[in-house]
């Protein structure tokens, strides 16, 4: 199945909202690649391929950030461009993955190249502050926007309008065991997303909790929503009893 003229454009509108909440608005999460997943599959008509794409790469995405300028793989744009794929070819999960992770790589030369046409509107801001020229420098603002805007809309569209015949060429060559090799690695990136966060925080100090959410994983077969209640259950609880300890502490103070 190949994908139509006017949900190629969706999808690349999509993109488009997704980077401008991401570099320009900020007003919500739209960029994380669960949510646009999520909207992506809505487009497709495949909701759970959506999401179990957007989760995969969302926690692969954990613990990366952009920290001084740093160029680091999009996976918002690789997970709708791989939902669409995975749709459109029927791979559904592996193709997704396929092409989701080469995606998130290429898509670093195109956040290179808006950031390098954008400094051509920031000198002209700093040009147009000098001369007093207000509502130039207020036309620079929606220009860097309609930059991001398009760094993302051009691509998508043409990666899902023409990508999806190559792809489908490629499929139909490669045996199923490679599918299958893809799926299988496409589930450990999860753990490699995890690994990246938890070296960021102070894992040692609260050992007990990655303790508790194995257990549970592990032992008990609790999923992640469960896991989660207990979670907060637990935080909760201790929080509460450090309160009423500093409470107390307090009245023998006094």
């Amino acid at each position: 199945m190949g994908i139509g003229f006017g949900v190629a454009i969706a999808l690349s509108l999509w993109a488009a909202f997704c980077i401008l909440d991401l570099k320009c608005f900020k007003t919500a999460l739209f960029s994380r690649p669960l949510l646009a997943g999520f909207g992506a599959g809505i487009i497709m008509g495949n909701i759970p391929l959506g999401l179990s794409v957007g989760g995969t790469l969302e926690l692969m995405s954990m613990g990366v950030w952009n920290y001084g300028g740093a160029v680091i793989p999009d996976y918002t744009c690789a997970t709708i461009i791989g939902v669409a794929i995975g749709a459109a070819t029927g791979k559904n999960f592996s193709a997704s993955i396929a092409v989701a992770i080469p995606v998130a790589l290429l898509f670093t030369y195109f956040d290179i190249l808006a950031m390098t046409v954008n400094t051509f509107y920031q000198h002209k801001s700093d040009q147009f502050a000098k001369e007093g020229n207000i509502k130039k420098l207020e036309a620079m603002h929606p220009l860097g926007y309609l930059t991001w805007a398009l760094s993302r809309a051009i691509p998508v569209f043409l990666a899902v309008a023409f990508g999806t015949t190559v792809v489908n060429n490629i499929f139909s060559v490669c045996p199923q065991w490679v599918f299958t090799a893809i799926g299988t690695a496409g589930k450990l990136f999860p753990a490699l997303g995890i690994a990246l966060l938890l070296k960021m925080l102070p894992a040692r100090k609260y050992v007990v909790y990655l303790m508790l959410g194995y257990f549970l994983a592990a032992y008990l077969k609790f999923s992640f929503i469960p896991i989660t209640i207990v979670g907060i259950i637990v935080i909760g609880i201790v929080e509460i009893a450090k309160r009423e300890s500093a409470a107390a502490n307090a009245k023998k103070a006094n």
